[in-house]
């Protein structure tokens, strides 16, 4: 979501502010705070009579210690030697989620520009979406890539359906990074016997290199993708390289992606010469 304009030393790259991936920068945790309290929030018992567009605090604060099992002050959101980033994200998550039940349409949008905003201006690898939630930033013309690769996946239900909650659940921080990892190399496993009508990746990968379809370079790109998986996850994990987070899980979709893809234009010339 994109609402706001750009102000001088952002324009002209004078401020260059970062918070990285499974981070929550000091910036980002004032901003996110500097949200709590007036004018979207206060104690419910001085609101006054009939004035009641408003999160309720106390209200919320049971909502923080249900959710965490535990009293933690807003103060210590701001402390990362306190709470984690998966907590201030969950704070502005569950913060948001009183808005819907406490304020008007009106207000509540002024608050999801301003969560935006914080998050923009932290320089920040995660955005708030229009569902309230904090998901992975990715650009457009990732975003296009995966999209195309859905489609060339819409004749392998299973795979298609496996990959959409890969790149969903990466997004959205809601599957593990080495399990995108994990899923993405079945994805592509799957999508190379289905395409070559093979039984096996092994003999599939043979067709596609006697068809001329794949350069020995793309094996060799296909093989690594394999170890690093087998590296990463599951029974054959190696412990060689360090676990995944979600830039690299990004990476390994953004890699599998772009086989996908180049595999498929090259079945598509083939298609055509032969016709």
């Amino acid at each position: 979501m994109c609402i706001c304009m750009q102000t001088f030393s952002k324009r002209n790259n004078l401020k260059d502010e970062y918070s990285g991936y499974g981070k929550a920068s000091l910036s980002l945790r004032n901003r996110l705070l500097q949200l709590y309290g007036l004018p979207y929030s206060g104690n419910e018992f001085h609101f006054g009579l009939g004035n009641t567009n408003w999160i309720h605090e106390i209200a919320f604060s049971k909502d923080l210690q249900m959710h965490f099992g535990r009293i933690i002050p807003i103060e210590a959101f701001r402390d990362e030697s306190l709470t984690t980033y998966d907590e201030i994200f969950d704070f502005i998550e569950l913060y948001y989620a009183r808005a819907v039940e406490d304020l008007d349409g009106h207000k509540r949008l002024i608050l999801i520009r301003n969560i935006v905003t914080a998050f923009n201006s932290s320089g920040s690898v995660y955005e708030f979406s229009n569902d309230g939630e904090v998901i992975l930033r990715i650009d457009d013309d990732t975003a296009e890539k995966i999209t195309e690769v859905d489609t060339i996946l819409k004749p392998f239900n299973e795979a298609q359906e496996v990959y959409r909650d890969c790149a969903r659940g990466l997004l959205t921080r809601s599957k593990v990074p080495k399990n995108v990892v994990g899923d993405m190399y079945v994805v592509f496993e799957e999508y190379l016997k289905k395409s070559s009508h093979q039984s096996t990746v092994d003999k599939a990968i043979q067709h596609l290199l006697t068809k001329l379809l794949l350069h020995p370079t793309q094996i060799s790109i296909t093989e690594k993708l394999k170890a690093y998986r087998g590296d990463v996850w599951g029974p054959a994990h190696a412990g060689n390289s360090p676990k995944p987070d979600e830039s690299d899980a990004l990476w390994y979709l953004e890699s599998i992606v772009a086989q996908i893809k180049y595999i498929d234009r090259k079945i598509k010339q083939v298609e055509e010469k032969e016709n």
